[in-house]
Formats: structure tokens, sequence, C-alpha cells
């Protein structure tokens, strides 16, 4: 069934946050989201990781058709220096 997912991301240590990407998905198919982190906050990251720490980001979404029905779903993402 299509729907729509909305998403967004947090880390707890350094304490960072993303905005909210939204996207419609239609039935079987399969997108790439992609979570933007403000120019301070990736100043925040970017200090993390060169300390030598790796936030953990907690993914969290949304998706939800037009019935009704709302699927949450959450993962753990940790960032690393590339």
């Amino acid at each position: 069934e299509p729907c729509t997912v909305v998403a967004s991301a947090t880390s707890k240590n350094p304490s960072l946050h993303t905005g909210k990407a939204r996207a419609t998905i239609a039935a079987g198919e399969a997108k790439t989201l992609s979570l933007p982190l403000p120019k301070q906050q990736r100043g925040k990251l970017k200090a993390a990781l060169e300390a030598g720490r790796s936030p953990v980001f907690t993914v969290k979404a949304t998706a939800h058709d037009h019935g009704g029905t709302h699927i949450p779903l959450s993962v753990q993402v940790e960032a690393q220096r590339p």
C-alpha cells in the first residue's frame, strides 16, 4: 500500500538532533531518506568525532497510509568518522 514516512533522529551524547524528513512511497517500493543536520549541529558532531567519540543516533520513523494505519519504527545508527 502507498504510504507517507516521516523520520528524524536524536543523539544523547553529544546532544544532537536532525530536522524531519518526509517521503511518499508507492506500494512495493523502497526509498532512502536523508535527515538534514543543521549547521550548528554539524559542528558539534564534527567535534565529537575528532575527539574520538562515536555518537549513537536513535532514528524514529512513522509510516502512515490513507486508511489511518500508523506503523512506528526506531533504529540506532552509530556515526563514524569517514
